[in-house]
């Protein structure tokens, strides 16, 4: 079992977007995956606190059919493996 603490995922987030800079550009999107309050939305505040993006790139599911139609759309959440 591993348990990963905020400031791991913070550099696990970090050291992404930094790997992928091509996904994370002006047209990228962030979004938690599942239902407001769950574990989604940690990873979405850990991640809001490690990667620099535009508060407005922060988004929530229902938002996406707002977004243009050549947007990307990072999900993010925690995958359980048992």
């Amino acid at each position: 079992i591993q348990i990963l603490d905020g400031t791991r995922i913070r550099k696990i987030i970090g050291t992404l977007v930094e790997q992928n800079p091509e996904i994370f550009d002006g047209t990228c999107y962030v979004a938690a995956f599942g239902k407001t309050g769950k574990s989604g939305e940690v990873i979405m505040y850990e991640f809001n606190h490690c990667v620099k993006i535009e508060e407005e790139k922060l988004i929530k599911v229902w938002d996406l059919p707002k977004l243009p139609s050549n947007s990307k759309i990072v999900f993010v959440e925690p995958i359980y493996l048992f």
